[in-house]
């Protein structure tokens, strides 16, 4: 059985699990026991099939495995270079992915089939990306000249920055659902801030 609030955190060469409620100590923090991983940065998880999935920038791969380890696949690798976001639609059973690399914004369905290119135009060095499929919205960080935060419908239509000023590194974005708010971090300015969806109200 699993936990009810986890933790799945990747480390680059490891990815673990932090029991955020245990009676036990010991069994707090567990390493997942995958093979070969090199450079591991984005990571999700299905909580219907209890398999995650994570891109590896090391190996331009972007892989998946059960919770436990098992079954550890490969899904895409072909026209990878740096996948250093990855979202997970639990609707459709979809998997976006953005690539600095290759300055794409991608989709494909979870075994890696069905692979689309959602947004490549005036996009520099797309870094993290999060997906809403209960309002069809996406967005994504990007690490161009003028760094920005984004969002677009999850086809890549309707696309627009909802935040551009004073921003250096935008790294990680997270959304939260309740609130309908997005949070963000910025490896430059070191700071940890939330907008709503439409790029108003930020802290």
């Amino acid at each position: 059985t699993v936990p009810d609030r986890l933790l799945i955190l990747a480390r680059k060469k490891d990815i673990r699990i932090k029991q955020l409620e245990s009676r036990n100590p010991k069994e707090v923090d567990n390493n997942i026991p995958l093979d070969n991983l090199k450079s591991t940065v984005a990571l999700d998880w299905c909580s219907r099939t209890d398999r995650i999935y994570w891109s590896d920038v090391g190996k331009s791969t972007i892989n998946r495995a059960f919770l436990n380890g098992s079954n550890q696949e490969t899904v895409i690798q072909d026209g990878l270079v740096s996948p250093a976001g990855l979202a997970l639609d639990w609707i459709t059973n979809k998997l976006y992915w953005t690539d600095a690399g290759t300055s794409r914004i991608e989709v494909a369905s979870i075994d890696g089939h069905q692979r689309a290119l959602l947004v490549w135009q005036n996009l520099l060095k797309p870094r993290d990306i999060v997906v809403h499929p209960l309002q069809g919205i996406m967005f994504w960080s990007d690490w161009s000249e003028t760094p920005l935060i984004e969002r677009a419908g999850m086809d890549g239509s309707h696309r627009t920055p909802i935040v551009s000023e004073n921003l250096q590194y935008p790294n990680g974005i997270t959304i939260d659902y309740a609130n309908n708010r997005l949070y963000f971090v910025d490896a430059g300015t070191k700071a940890l801030e939330f907008v709503n969806f439409d790029g108003t109200g930020r802290n």
